[in-house]
């Protein structure tokens, strides 16, 4: 009886089932990816920085002396704002890093760390851990500023390579008041007007090396060369609002729709009546606010209002 009971015990436990699981669905992890087609992004996308190549854009010459802010040594304490600054010369400033130690330097971002500044009660910081591209032992922090774009002193590469094949070889019609005064190849004066029947072509985005120092945009028309900076250059052709730069085919396309006289009046900065609200905000960009009315909408610039009825100016105070 034993072991019949135990030959049924054994049984019952042999007789091991199998159960079909489903396969686990891979999930797509997205991958932050840089948008190149901004160079400073401010409260956004910061993260995305990770794995960029930096470029360290000089300084103007009035401000090499002051040399570069918010670089930090590698261990550099996060809890706290002390007076520290990275910078392999002891003749460094004591808040900034000497000028020769970052100046057209390349850096690549290992990672951007986010922490909180308890001590400061302020938001959240962000931090860049940086090592320099020709020399791999020599590595830094760089605290990312969100609010202020003028903090931010690099140029990254993949945005670089984005403006030159955006621009380069294209025709555009550029307001004079953009341009420098003078031929940066012979240094000869030019006479620069309104004239929107000249085209100047794009031969290069490159740093001019005068006391400005700027990454500027390279362009010529027919004898002469001059130049705009990039961030002038980039909002005067702001396609959402006021307008200073056309390329060429779509200034063409704007001529042939409201005619030559009108498109010189958006160069100028100015407006007149019969302007349509499109062109309007071309000449004097986006409005603070706008008022709808019985009589037609009110555009609001600071303490000048505009009044536009069927999409077109019909008179201002």
């Amino acid at each position: 009886m034993i072991t019949f009971l135990l030959s049924m015990v054994l049984t019952c436990f042999c007789q091991i089932g199998t159960t079909n699981v489903a396969q686990p669905i891979k999930e797509d992890i997205t991958e932050i990816v840089f948008d190149s087609t901004r160079n400073y992004w401010g409260r956004v996308n910061i993260s995305s920085y990770t794995g960029q190549l930096l470029f360290v854009l000089p300084q103007a010459k009035g401000l090499e002396k002051w040399g570069y802010s918010n670089f930090k040594p590698i261990d550099y304490n996060h809890s706290s704002y002390e007076n520290v600054h990275y910078g392999r010369n002891s003749e460094a400033s004591e808040y900034n890093t000497k000028y020769e130690d970052l100046a057209n330097k390349y850096f690549h971002v290992d990672s951007v760390v986010r922490y909180k500044n308890k001590l400061l009660s302020l938001e959240d910081d962000n931090i860049f851990y940086l090592t320099e591209k020709d020399n791999p032992a020599n590595r830094c922090c760089f605290v990312y500023d969100s609010e202020y774009k003028h903090n931010f002193p690099f140029m990254v590469v993949s945005h670089f390579n984005y403006l030159k094949n955006k621009f380069i070889g294209k025709k555009f019609i550029i307001a004079g008041h953009l341009l420098k005064m003078h031929d940066i190849i012979t240094g000869n004066h030019i006479v620069i007007s309104n004239e929107t029947k000249v085209f100047w072509t794009v031969m290069d985005i490159t740093i001019v090396n005068d006391d400005n120092r700027k990454l500027s945009v390279i362009v010529t028309n027919r004898d002469m060369t001059s130049c705009v900076s990039i961030d002038n250059f980039e909002d005067a052709l702001n396609l959402d609002g006021r307008r200073q730069i056309f390329e060429k085919n779509e200034w063409d396309k704007l001529v042939l729709t409201y005619g030559l006289p009108m498109m010189q009046t958006v160069m100028s900065r100015k407006i007149k009546v019969g302007m349509p609200s499109k062109l309007l905000i071309m000449s004097w960009g986006k409005p603070d606010r706008i008022h709808s009315a019985s009589y037609g909408d009110q555009y609001v610039y600071g303490n000048q209002y505009v009044y536009v009825k069927k999409g077109k100016i019909t008179s201002w105070n």
